[in-house]
């Protein structure tokens, strides 16, 4: 399933395995782009598995200089992993989604690879529709998250100190005992895409696990993926919040952009059409 696109003696055991869910308006994504450009990640492979739709694209974080037009670029698959050995950081990009019959073994799959990588913590950055919200998420941070048990005890403190909020049970038995009665209280995300069967699949097979999870809806979600990633930065902190090069005033990051987001809503229209 995974192929080295270089040959490296690194060991991953200690590093951070970060993914998005193909969800919501790709906040996940969106995020993961944004730590490979920021930390100037090197590409280490890529995935190849029959549930992935297969895509062929330009590398979307190749710099052009102005005014050049020609270079040696490489091409972007549907599902790719880059490395950052300062940040002991592995981060999987995901570009196409899923066959839908196909996500169970796609997910079967991928926890068994992460296994065997022996990675310290694996974070899911996954996203939910927020017109799915019950009355108690509708106010304060648009961030939830989910634990697996082996890292409970670690992390919740921390959590805590942080302000972030558990997702919310969801009891479903007032539409009827037949649906209540598989339905439960089981985690809840709408539009998550893999993020419920991923989650599952980390516990039944005793990967630390770390699911976040933005309330959101489609249209511009670049705030939303750098809220995300605040978020996370207060918690791992792989950039010091107090490095005043990286950090503004607000103590938000300042996340580099790839150089592909300038086509991201298309070109301005032009001024003589007007």
């Amino acid at each position: 399933m995974y192929h080295e696109v270089r040959k490296s003696n690194v060991s991953w055991n200690d590093y951070t395995f970060i993914l998005p869910a193909v969800s919501v308006a790709n906040v996940g994504q969106l995020a993961c782009d944004l730590l490979i450009s920021t930390f100037w990640m090197e590409k280490a492979g890529h995935i190849l598995h029959e549930a992935v739709i297969p895509l062929v694209g330009n590398d979307p974080f190749a710099v052009v200089s102005e005014g050049e037009n020609s270079g040696t670029f490489n091409l972007s698959t549907a599902c790719e992993v880059f490395e950052s050995q300062s940040c002991k950081l592995v981060v999987l990009q995901q570009r196409a989604p899923l066959v839908s019959h196909l996500k169970k073994k796609f997910v079967e799959d991928l926890v068994e690879w992460i296994k065997e990588k022996k990675f310290k913590r694996v974070v899911l950055l996954s996203s939910t529709f927020s017109d799915e919200r019950i009355d108690c998420q509708l106010g304060g941070q648009p961030l939830r998250y989910k634990i697996s048990p082996l890292l409970r005890e670690e992390l919740e403190p921390s959590f805590r100190n942080l302000r972030w909020r558990e997702l919310e049970s969801r009891s479903f038995s007032h539409v009827g005992p037949f649906v209540g009665k598989f339905l439960g209280d089981n985690i809840y995300v709408p539009g998550g895409g893999m993020t419920k069967a991923f989650y599952e699949q980390c516990i039944s097979e005793g990967v630390p696990l770390v699911v976040l999870i933005m309330f959101t809806s489609d249209g511009d979600n670049i705030p939303d993926a750098m809220l995300l990633l605040n978020q996370l930065n207060q918690w791992v902190q792989v950039i010091d919040p107090e490095d005043k090069r990286m950090v503004d005033i607000h103590r938000n990051v300042k996340w580099r952009q790839p150089p592909s987001w300038r086509n991201l809503f298309g070109f301005q229209a032009c001024a003589d059409i007007y």
